[in-house]
């Protein structure tokens, strides 16, 4: 009797959750087939950061450690520079179940943008309202940076994604304070998926965490477990940067290692913070930067393709007025200032960084969040314009689709 009554309430909410957000099925399906159809030819053959991530990934499976011998390490010593460990570690499911192969290598990234499309619509949809999550996920499931991020086992393509989650759950937590523990986690846990993590997640903890205390909206039983879960977690992370910036000897915690790369520490070859003429690296990453938002391609065709950019060239007008109408309504939606502060840390991030989309990954998600709010106010105003806007969108996803899967 027990059984069939929790039967029928699972199968109930199920319906009335397919019934409520009946628009955004299409969609979503939409989204999976550009991210899944020939994922396995399509970029052909693999990428040597795949390659690489990949042997790890079998070989931390199969004999307990990396190919440079490292006891089941919390980052990859790779080429020598390193490479960031945990896409690895969420790999190896996939490789003992398909083998190692390029689908089964990629699958991780595959796996995550999917879960993406869901957990942006419900972000959003807890922020704004329904109609606004239905574009934000319609511009996250057409975006030609998130269907190519996708497609590709770049393991740096992973951090959105936790980011994603992370901010998700941070966002529920202002309701039920109880998740807040679950985004300590999930933040902690983005520190493994890319080397930008490390400045842009205290940057963006430090610019949410006052502002939500302020208003009252952090109970303090929830944010001490929280701030014990991140400390614990985020350590390891936090002893390989010391280690490798002062070049001291792999440690072993237990049963993982943090090892001392044998060459100079990707994360810092690739950040102003670390250079000698940090003011001139930093001016140059900030115009670097300026133009690869606006012109919307960084020349490297895995990461842009010419004439479409990160979400089509036309949809910047969008991005300001969203950030416009998101700061004006902070005294009525508190919960925007979370995607202004995860913007704001992306651009920070960005000051500090060699520019290149897949490095500044993170700035991508809030600013279709920003054009999705920009296009919602057409949609208020201008429900013809909004139409015909949602054509040459839709035209614009096809085309890229033409382009992408033949030439």
């Amino acid at each position: 009797m027990h059984r069939n009554f929790t039967y029928n309430k699972i199968k109930t909410s199920l319906k009335l959750l397919l019934i409520e957000n009946k628009w955004a099925i299409p969609i979503i399906i939409a989204g999976v087939l550009a991210r899944i159809i020939l994922a396995g030819q399509i970029p052909p053959g693999l990428n040597q950061d795949e390659a690489s991530i990949g042997y790890d990934a079998y070989s931390i499976m199969k004999y307990g450690i990396d190919r440079n011998g490292i006891s089941n390490p919390i980052h990859l010593i790779a080429w020598g520079s390193g490479q960031n460990a945990l896409y690895a570690y969420l790999a190896i499911p996939f490789i003992a179940l398909f083998g190692l192969n390029v689908l089964s290598i990629r699958a991780v990234n595959i796996f995550f943008g999917i879960i993406s499309l869901i957990i942006f619509f419900l972000l959003a949809k807890n922020i704004t309202n329904k109609r606004m999550a239905l574009i934000s996920l319609f511009l996250l499931a057409i975006s030609p940076w998130h269907i190519m991020a996708s497609r590709w086992a770049l393991e740096s393509n992973l951090f959105p994604a936790f980011m994603l989650l992370s901010v998700y759950f941070l966002a529920l937590s202002l309701k039920k304070p109880w998740f807040l523990p679950a985004s300590a986690l999930l933040f902690a846990l983005s520190l493994y998926a890319y080397g930008t993590s490390y400045f842009a997640i205290p940057v963006f903890l430090a610019l949410v965490l006052p502002y939500l205390a302020y208003h009252r909206k952090l109970k303090i039983t929830p944010f001490l477990l929280a701030a014990a879960v991140f400390t614990l977690v985020a350590l390891p992370i936090f002893l390989f940067v010391i280690i490798n910036n002062f070049q001291l000897e792999t440690i072993k915690i237990w049963f993982i290692s943090v090892p001392r790369l044998t060459g100079p520490a990707r994360f810092s070859a690739i950040s102003s913070v670390f250079s000698r003429d940090f003011i001139s690296s930093t001016l140059r990453n900030i115009a670097n930067f300026i133009r690869l938002v606006v012109l919307q391609s960084d020349g490297l065709m895995w990461n842009s393709i010419p004439g479409f950019g990160y979400i089509y060239l036309f949809s910047l007008p969008f991005i300001f007025i969203g950030v416009w109408n998101a700061a004006k309504s902070l005294k009525e939606n508190k919960s925007q200032y979370i995607m202004l502060a995860w913007l704001a840390a992306s651009v920070l991030t960005a000051f500090i960084t060699e520019i290149n989309i897949n490095r500044i990954n993170i700035i991508f998600i809030p600013l279709i969040y920003f054009t999705a709010l920009g296009i919602d106010a057409i949609f208020k105003n201008h429900k013809k314009a909004f139409i015909s806007l949602l054509v040459v969108y839709i035209t614009s996803f096809l085309t890229f689709c033409g382009v992408y899967f033949t030439i």
